[in-house]
């Protein structure tokens, strides 16, 4: 579980750039396209 949230640049590094520009380019659609509140969710039961 995760303390706290990590920065753009930690999961950048963490899964790459290619895969981070990925992600972050289907968050803007889905962004564009839904309202929406922007939870994090630490997966924590």
């Amino acid at each position: 579980m995760l303390e706290k949230i990590p920065s753009a640049e930690e999961i950048e590094l963490l899964i790459g750039v290619d895969r981070f520009k990925a992600w972050t380019n289907l968050c803007d659609i889905i962004d564009t396209l839904y309202d929406m509140e922007h939870i994090w969710n630490n997966g924590a039961i």
